[in-house]
């Protein structure tokens, strides 16, 4: 465990942080396909959301 030991964890605490960070992930990847394929008739070229906010900004 030489990963663990370069961080100055046991390696207990080291793969427990592993499996914490690769619960996160899990969820967030299931969060995201709920998502997937979503239609909500919001379709936006490429730079035009960025230009909708410089707009937005100019106008405060």
């Amino acid at each position: 465990m030489a990963r663990a030991r370069a961080k100055g964890r046991s390696a207990q605490a080291y793969v427990l942080g592993l499996l914490v960070a690769n619960a996160r992930r899990s969820r967030n990847v299931d969060l995201i396909a709920q998502f997937e394929g979503r239609d909500d008739g919001m379709r936006s070229d490429a730079g035009q959301t960025a230009e909708f906010v410089r707009q937005a900004r100019s106008e405060r």
